[in-house]
């Protein structure tokens, strides 16, 4: 364990010991939050964030998983209790909730995967669905059609914002993440769907309630808003930011694109669907970990992007 300390506007983990072997009970640690790592072989690390408050406690199983088991780009973040919401978390009740495990993707989905997604669709027969989902708002070029094959747009291109395969996708729907999630699936034999908005608030800030994926302070150079660059605000390469990342290692929560969610908020917001995270263009109070967001399912906007997950499936 070790316990998280404020330097530079961050928490970071202070020094770390080794306290024994699980199971544990009755473990005294002081008040304050705290960064578990449990550790055995055969078996690939597990990031168990604690929050100790005055005079509590904290109980939780965790299940350990086999490298081959985590999806490659994807982290394990563990299900049990964290807290939730904030001055931004509109409509709901800030307060303890509950998940359970699922592996998150440590970036968004980029524009090469979104294009290689529209390629397949045009190599299966289907082009012209492959036009429709292809990414878009009003007249702006994002990616390209040359003889039946998407390319991100050319740099020069009026308007161009996806202009390189490394990119976050963006200017896409609901409709069209999950399309992107159902080809995926397919492809690789397991499920991948786009996070609910409650596991992507625990995968941005782990269980502590902080304010932004790094801490509770505010510094407009640690993620991706409208103050965030010299010049005029433009999206980055996923992962541009190292500080703009959680306690699992999941980067990009806070800034350069904004991800659409698998749910819909709470009443009387039911025919929207939920939207997490701070985008390029946005201020900085879309980057923290509590604000939420919602639009219609068809609306497509030049900050909306996605990111997926796999949630673990019980074994037979």
């Amino acid at each position: 364990v070790a316990r998280y300390e404020s330097r530079e506007k961050r928490l970071v983990p202070g020094s770390e010991r080794l306290i024994g072997v699980t199971p544990m009970e009755a473990l005294p640690l002081e008040q304050g939050s705290w960064r578990c790592v449990l550790r055995c072989p055969g078996f690939a690390d597990a990031v168990v964030p604690v929050r100790i408050g005055r005079g509590g406690e904290w109980r939780q199983d965790v299940t350990l998983y086999r490298p081959e088991e985590i999806p490659p780009g994807f982290v394990l973040v563990p299900g049990g209790p964290y807290a939730a919401g904030g001055a931004g978390d509109r409509g709901a009740d800030p307060g303890p909730q509950v998940t359970v495990d699922f592996f998150a993707s440590r970036l968004p989905v980029t524009t090469g995967e979104y294009v290689d997604f529209l390629n397949d669709l045009a190599a299966a027969g289907r082009l012209e669905e492959a036009v429709v989902r292809q990414p878009r708002e009003g007249a702006t070029p994002h990616v390209r059609l040359a003889d039946a094959r998407f390319e991100p747009a050319s740099p020069g291109a009026a308007g161009a914002l996806l202009v390189s395969r490394d990119l976050p996708v963006m200017g896409i729907s609901w409709h069209d993440a999950v399309a992107y999630c159902a080809w995926r699936s397919a492809r690789e034999g397991r499920m991948v769907r786009l996070l609910h908005e409650r596991e992507w608030e625990k995968a941005a800030r782990g269980t502590d309630g902080r304010r932004y994926p790094w801490g509770d302070e505010d510094d407009a150079t640690f993620s991706n808003t409208n103050e965030s660059l010299a010049g005029v605000p433009r999206i980055v390469p996923v992962g541009s930011f190292p500080a703009d990342e959680s306690p699992y290692g999941l980067r990009d929560m806070a800034g350069n694109m904004v991800s659409w969610c698998w749910n819909a908020p709470d009443v009387p917001y039911r025919d929207f669907c939920a939207l997490r995270g701070g985008g390029w263009d946005h201020s900085r109070l879309h980057a923290e970990c509590a604000t939420r967001l919602g639009f219609s399912h068809s609306a497509t906007f030049r900050r909306y992007g996605m990111r997926v997950c796999v949630p673990v499936m019980p074994h037979a």
